[in-house]
């Protein structure tokens, strides 16, 4: 009886520190949140990084061989850690990185994966990198080669060894429309919606979880960033993902705030029809851009904390014809 009760309670404690993904025992304490990143399950072998700090929110999938990533945070120093996440999940290698749109919160990590992955993006992404990413790096580096390691460890403080780490990578295979991504067990679709936040935008569908990783399509209950510089069209965008919100989706990752399920992809297409209407109001105002943002932003989106960025949105719809 002592040995049967023995093996009882060793079944029972061996199952409360380990799941399975694939057949793969897993650390449970992945999961246990705390000051350093852990993971999240949004649904089967599909995993969430949760507490990074490090740009926009990243998943990866665990299919039959290997591992897909979506996006790499904004520094080397986070996705390595997102790598040794992976590393305590599952032994297979890491072979594709998703990247959803051109933006450094999303691409900046890059030089923390693996270097022989095969890293996929929109066809307008590359010149978005030369144009966008690329000339901040050069900056960085063309200021260390003039005035030393010590000047911009003064100025940049704790952030320099994050900055001086960013090395980009542009992606490996480009795609117009639509990409699918056969995993063997798994099936990850790219779609890309047309320009709304950038116009190297996309969505990726991990089809048999019906989880959709939306980028920074969507922004869970704070303002979205929404600028010219990039040729954001916030009518378009709102209609993106109002049409995905009809979809069969058990789950919704946006590119920064929480996991949710539909509700936030029809809470994003709200804010943009209520944003539409509230600048119409104030389109013959003699107010200033930044006074008609404030007062916008305290009328109609008093649930969100002030974004300093706002103002461009309202620009973009007061200057729309």
């Amino acid at each position: 009886m002592y040995y049967r009760g023995f093996l009882l309670l060793a079944a029972i404690v061996l199952a409360t520190v380990i799941i399975s993904c694939n057949n793969q025992s897993i650390d449970e304490t992945v999961f246990e949140a705390g000051e350093n990143p852990y993971l999240s399950k949004t649904a089967d072998d599909l995993y969430m990084v949760e507490n990074l700090n490090n740009g926009g929110n990243i998943c990866f999938l665990v299919a039959k061989k290997s591992v897909l990533i979506v996006d790499a945070g904004s520094y080397t120093s986070g996705s390595e850690k997102v790598m040794e996440l992976i590393q305590r999940v599952t032994d297979k290698p890491v072979r594709y990185v998703v990247y959803t749109h051109c933006h450094t919160d999303h691409v900046g990590g890059i030089a923390g994966y693996p270097q022989d992955i095969t890293i996929i993006g929109h066809a307008n992404l590359p010149a978005n990198i030369d144009n966008f990413v690329l000339p901040g790096v050069e900056a960085f580096n063309k200021n260390l080669e003039q005035f030393g390691e010590d000047s911009l460890r003064l100025r940049y403080g704790e952030m320099f060894d994050d900055i001086a780490g960013i090395k980009i990578r542009k992606p490996d295979l480009l795609f117009d429309d639509t990409h699918t991504i056969n995993l063997g067990n798994y099936t990850v679709e790219l779609s890309y919606p047309g320009t709304c936040h950038t116009t190297d935008n996309i969505f990726v569908l991990f089809k048999e979880q019906k989880v959709l990783h939306t980028g920074d399509l969507v922004f869970n209950k704070r303002h979205p960033f929404v600028s010219s510089v990039y040729s954001a069209d916030p009518a378009k965008w709102g209609e993106s993902v109002k049409e995905w919100s009809k979809e069969d989706l058990a789950a919704v990752i946006p590119g920064h705030g929480d996991v949710g399920g539909v509700e936030i992809l029809v809470a994003q297409g709200d804010y943009f029809d209520k944003l539409i209407q509230a600048v119409s109001e104030y389109r013959d105002s003699e107010l200033s851009l930044n006074e008609i943002a404030l007062a916008i932003d305290k009328e109609y989106f008093p649930e969100f904390e002030t974004a300093g960025y706002f103002s461009s949105a309202v620009e973009i719809l007061l200057n729309k014809k």
